[in-house]
């Protein structure tokens, strides 16, 4: 319901947008990958404002925390490249699978 009343378009770019963040998590073992500012206004116009997506990537294994003043998105957990943690996984096939509803 939440992805109707933004629209598909809209509903489309986060999609997007959340499924190249945790194809980057899990194909390249980066730590500018891992970390995610909430304050990014390229975030924020692309996947914050729509409701849900933060808690998709919550899911998906990152947590929120503080650095200093700022708030980021971080997935901590580390892995090997040839192995994709199971959270990061399913969250990637479930978006795959959302996007061929959403366009």
């Amino acid at each position: 319901m939440q992805v109707i009343s933004f629209g598909a378009e809209r509903a489309s770019i986060a999609l997007n947008t959340i499924l190249s963040m945790l194809n980057n998590v899990a194909l390249k073992n980066d730590e500018k990958y891992r970390r995610i500012r909430l304050s990014n206004p390229g975030f924020q116009k692309r996947v914050a404002c729509i409701p849900g997506a933060i808690d998709i990537l919550e899911l998906a294994g990152f947590a929120l925390c503080s650095e200093g003043e700022e708030v980021i998105l971080q997935y901590s957990k580390v892995h090997d490249g040839n192995s994709i943690p199971p959270k990061l996984r399913v969250t990637i096939a479930a978006i795959t699978q959302a996007q061929s509803t959403v366009q």
